[in-house]
C-alpha cells in the first residue's frame, strides 16, 4: 500500500468524503479519526501485504484502531462516504 509505505504501527488520519446522493447535501469532507494506529494491511486475497517481498500485492483492506469517541462517527459514515487514509503528522 502506498508503495509499501503503509504498515502496521504507523499512525494515520481517516478522512470521510461524502458520496453524492447518499450523504446529506450539507455534509462536507471531514476528519473523522486522527492519528489512528494501523494494525494490519491485507491484500485483495487476504494475505498480509509485504509478506512475500517478490510480490506486489494490491491493497484489499486496512485495519485501524480508533478511539472509542470516534466509533459512532465512523460507523455513521460507512454507507455514505468514501474513506481516505493519510499519513498523520508526527
Amino acid at each position: 500500500a502506498l508503495g509499501g509505505a503503509l504498515a502496521p504501527g504507523l499512525r494515520v488520519d481517516v478522512i470521510a468524503v461524502p458520496i453524492a446522493g447518499k450523504a446529506p447535501p450539507t455534509r462536507g469532507v471531514e476528519l473523522i479519526a486522527s492519528r489512528a494506529m494501523v494494525l494490519d494491511v491485507r491484500s485483495e486475497g487476504g494475505q498480509a501485504v509485504g509478506a512475500d517481498p517478490r510480490r506486489l500485492d494490491r491493497l484489499g483492506s486496512i485495519v485501524i484502531a480508533i478511539a472509542p469517541s470516534d466509533e459512532l462517527r465512523v460507523a455513521e459514515r460507512i454507507t455514505t462516504s468514501t474513506f481516505v487514509i493519510a499519513f498523520a503528522p508526527r
